[in-house]
């Protein structure tokens, strides 16, 4: 065949002589021919330099590269990452102040006795403030101007005590009182007690976050509302990828389909804004064996929970103690903790706060779907309003087990420390029961001022002291939920998300 009438084509299209021959892509390119080889004077025009996504695909055409495509998607994936990162120590930095007083209000010990008159009874109270006498008036008003002026009256004991030249009214006294010694304490003593007052928070409200955070502000001004933001971040971060880590080690390990985590870019636990996904962000729906799905999702949460104890212990113990206790670094107080392994006595408490909660919340659609047939896709309303019930319930099951777990975690750091100062009296933890029927029936007192004027004292905090904080959770709740339900209907292709 001659060469000069049929010329082969260097390039690997089909020859139309040999429609089914396709040359070989590995080897030597062929050899170029006289014929297409430029004659002497001949000035050819430069070749333009390949570029490397040429040269891989001339190289290696069976793997179809596209360097410039696959360079964008991995941008957008660590643009995507850094926003949701930046997005969730931003949401941090927004609930620390509350988290840090709600924290102070679960291990602070309660005043020893609180005076509460309802509305109803003091209006009966003045409507019959005629028919009384004039001594039982003039004691009311004794009692609460003794009240009042016990806070005002400053310290004459110490130098720079003021001077004051106006006449004060002073409360008579026993002569038993006036001729007892009163002992002058030392100055060192006073200078610490000064020093004392300077960062310890007195809590006189213990169900106000609002009156926690003024006292917070008070003794250690804005920074320390934002103590232990730093560890706060790592732990929510640490907290949810190892729960999913383990959950999906489990899973594979017993052989069971892996289940649709949360949403990352979630606003809260127990809102997480998939509607067919289930509440908490896990979908069970179609697991063939949901009963085991759920164990495994307990059990992760438990271990996780285990085993990030320490990095929590160290967070509530930034939070408790004053600013100028050392250290405040992460990384020097996990150096201090005697192991990295929590204690014993925090084990139950602990798996009971990380277990129960997200149990409840990811049984819950499961039983919706299957028992109540509530589904997102045929009563959208009806689905939304029950994940923030829902969500609502798990609120309360949650805070009850917080502040068993706070009081646990003080309890060990001051049988770690016992000359650590902290910013509140710390309540007692003996056992996750006794611990619970203490806050209800023995911690602090309650008078309250009957109609008849009578006072009732009453011991315990009640069922109102295992939910310090419930306030926030709530408004926190609704506001996710009402955002949520004035949005789209229809995102992502499922209807009734929120």
């Amino acid at each position: 065949m001659d060469k000069d009438r049929f010329p082969m084509a260097p390039s690997r299209e089909p020859n139309p002589l040999r429609p089914y021959y396709i040359p070989p892509s590995i080897g030597p390119k062929p050899s170029v021919s006289a014929s297409q080889t430029p004659a002497i004077g001949r000035t050819s025009a430069p070749r333009p330099s390949a570029s490397i996504s040429s040269t891989a695909r001339d190289l290696f055409p069976e793997l179809d590269l596209d360097l410039k495509s696959t360079t964008s998607e991995a941008w957008q994936h660590t643009r995507s990452l850094f926003d949701t990162l930046a997005w969730r120590y931003t949401s941090v930095l927004l609930a620390q102040p509350f988290d840090v007083a709600k924290t102070i209000l679960q291990v602070s010990l309660p005043p020893a006795s609180t005076v509460a008159t309802p509305q109803k009874k003091k209006n009966a109270q003045f409507a019959h403030g005629s028919s009384r006498g004039r001594g039982s008036r003039y004691e009311d008003e004794t009692e609460d101007s003794d009240s009042d002026r016990s806070d005002d009256i400053p310290d004459y004991f110490t130098a720079t005590a003021p001077r004051s030249r106006s006449p004060r009214k002073r409360r008579r006294t026993p002569p038993s009182e006036d001729l007892s010694p009163s002992p002058t304490p030392r100055p060192r003593n006073r200078k610490e007690q000064d020093a004392v007052e300077d960062y310890k928070v007195r809590v006189k409200k213990p169900d106000a976050i609002m009156h926690a955070i003024s006292a917070l502000y008070n003794t250690s001004g804005a920074v320390g509302l934002w103590r232990a933001s730093n560890t706060t971040f790592l732990y929510s971060i640490l907290l949810r990828t190892t729960d999913s880590f383990i959950r999906s080690l489990l899973l594979a390990i017993l052989g069971l389909p892996e289940l649709p985590g949360p949403d990352q870019g979630g606003l809260a636990p127990g809102l997480s804004a998939s509607g067919g996904a289930g509440f908490s962000g896990i979908d069970l729906s179609d697991s063939p064996n949901a009963i085991g799905s759920l164990i495994v999702v307990g059990l992760a949460s438990c271990l996780t929970g285990l085993l990030l104890a320490p990095l929590d212990l160290v967070r509530t113990r930034l939070i408790v103690t004053p600013l100028s206790t050392p250290p405040r670094g992460l990384v020097q107080n996990l150096r201090r903790l005697p192991s990295l392994v929590a204690p014993s006595n925090m084990w139950l408490p602990t798996a009971l706060y990380h277990s129960i909660p997200n149990i409840f919340s990811a049984a819950t659609p499961l039983f919706l779907r299957r028992q109540m047939l509530i589904t997102p896709e045929l009563a959208p309303i009806l689905w939304s309003l029950a994940a923030f019930t829902t969500s609502l319930t798990e609120l309360f099951i949650r805070l009850p087990l917080e502040t068993v777990v706070r009081r646990a975690q003080l309890s060990t750091i001051t049988k770690a420390e016992p000359q650590t100062q902290l910013v509140v009296d710390p309540a007692p933890y003996s056992g996750v029961w006794a611990t619970v029927y203490s806050i209800m029936y023995l911690e602090g007192e309650t008078t309250t001022r009957a109609a008849n004027g009578m006072l009732r004292t009453r011991r315990g905090q009640g069922a109102a002291g295992l939910v310090r904080g419930w306030r926030v959770g709530f408004w926190g709740l609704v506001g996710v939920w009402g955002a949520g339900a004035l949005g789209p209907g229809d995102v992502k292709g499922r209807p009734g998300e929120f």
